[in-house]
Order: C-alpha cells, then structure tokens, then sequence
C-alpha cells in the first residue's frame, strides 16, 4: 500500500468538517482491519467468521467515532468561553494531570 492510501485509511478522516461521519472512509477503516485481524482471529478460534470479524471491527471503530465526537463539541464548548475562563480550565487541567502523574 503506498503513502497516499495509508493516509485516507487514518481515523482522523472519519469525521468531515460538520462532525458528520464519513461512510466511505469508516467502511474502508473497518474492512482494512478486519481483513487484517480475521487470520488472528481464526487462529485463536477457528469458528471465526469474516463477518463477525467485521462486525467487531465497525463496533471498535464505531466507539472511536463517538469519542471524536464528545471531544469535538467539548473543543467546540470551550472554544466559546471567554479567554480568562480558558486559560484557568487550562491550569485546572495541568494540575489534574500533574496529581495524576501524566505530566
């Protein structure tokens, strides 16, 4: 596969600009992979059909969109709060992150 198609098969390119889903590129994700992990399925069980791998694969991918989503509109949410209140959702955050031990 070359460069240009790898890029087109990147979960960044599930969503267009409105938040809409791109069906051509959710389906062709989805069928990437399951073509990918069908062997490894069938090789833990052989029972294992391609369409159940399929199905597996638009499920997983389906929760990805879904957090793209949620992640667009909080973007989206804090995008219109004034400056000031930005900036010390900002430090609110860091200093989660830092109590966390993910800094």
């Amino acid at each position: 596969m070359n460069a240009p198609a790898r890029l087109l098969l990147s979960e960044a390119n599930l969503l267009d600009d409105r938040g809409d889903v791109d069906v051509g590129a959710f389906l062709s994700i989805a069928t990437h992979r399951a073509r990918i992990e069908h062997a490894a399925y069938v090789a833990i069980d052989p029972s294992w059909t391609y369409v159940e791998v399929f199905l597996a694969e638009v499920q997983r991918l389906w929760g990805t969109v879904e957090v793209m989503r949620e992640c667009r509109n909080a973007r989206a949410a804090v995008a219109e709060l004034p400056e000031a209140e930005q900036r010390a959702r900002q430090r609110e955050f860091k200093i989660t992150k830092l109590r966390e031990g993910l800094a």
